[in-house]
């Protein structure tokens, strides 16, 4: 929680050489590459900790993550799959698994993917990150022809936040629509 990565990793080594069957350590250490965007190694110590505990939703969703940053979008919706299969009330799940499905080569229905975002909101408490996924659902609506369902959405982020982007995108959906 420091920021210290580089000494959480040795200090989860020597965690890791007194008890190697503690399946937290691997995800712990995992993480921790993650955030130095070392994803191989990220990948290698959540397989590690999945193979000791194959319960634990969190590590199919950070090894998820880990394949999304490298842009193996396929690999991360299999993890993203078998994250919601032990738990399906993660808001931050669906999302990724929608993103992963927009940036993947495999070509996904839109409803798919408005689909889980859908999800993702029914989940999510009022927070930036909500905002994020409103937005990006709004901007799905737009790619689909929804206008309507769109300009709610963009609505709804206007009143809760000052984000300019938001309201530069409405004055576009209303000019497409006056056209």
């Amino acid at each position: 929680h420091l920021g210290k990565y580089e000494e959480s990793i040795g200090n989860l080594d020597i965690a890791i050489d007194l008890n190697p069957n503690d399946d937290r350590y691997f995800f712990y250490r995992g993480a921790s590459y993650q955030e130095l965007n070392n994803y191989e190694y990220s990948i290698e110590n959540f397989d590690n900790a999945i193979d000791l505990n194959p319960n634990d939703d969190r590590y199919f969703f950070y090894k998820g993550l880990s394949f999304y940053f490298l842009d193996e979008n396929e690999k991360a919706i299999q993890e993203f799959d078998a994250s919601i299969e032990i738990l399906s009330n993660v808001g931050d799940y669906f999302y990724y698994r929608a993103k992963a499905k927009l940036n993947s080569s495999k070509i996904y229905k839109i409803n798919e993917i408005i689909e889980d975002l859908n999800k993702s909101v029914s989940l999510l408490d009022d927070s930036s990150f909500k905002e994020q996924v409103l937005f990006d659902r709004a901007l799905q609506f737009k790619i689909k022809g929804e206008y309507e369902k769109c300009l709610e959405d963009l609505s709804y982020l206007i009143m809760q936040s000052l984000e300019l982007k938001y309201l530069e995108e409405r004055i576009l959906i209303y000019i497409d629509l006056y056209r």
